[in-house]
């Protein structure tokens, strides 16, 4: 998430917590997908849960510091 921020910031957005969101998201599902590709557990229910969490965790910390890191 980190990283993205800093690549985002070199674009200057006008919604830095929206553009915090989208990337935080963006990171998440990055890192869901390796994980994913590495764990054996399959099921709908671990997979539609904990992988949805895991997303909006980072989106919502991507949120929070894109407000203070994206400001310009």
């Amino acid at each position: 998430t980190l990283l993205g921020l800093w690549l985002v910031r070199g674009l200057a957005p006008t919604r830095p917590v929206l553009a915090g969101f989208a990337t935080g998201a963006f990171a998440g599902g990055v890192a869901a997908t390796v994980y994913g590709l590495h764990c054996p557990e399959s099921t709908f229910v671990f997979v539609g849960l904990w992988y949805s969490l895991g997303i909006m965790a980072c989106a919502g910390l991507g949120a929070v510091l894109g407000r203070i890191v994206l400001r310009w």
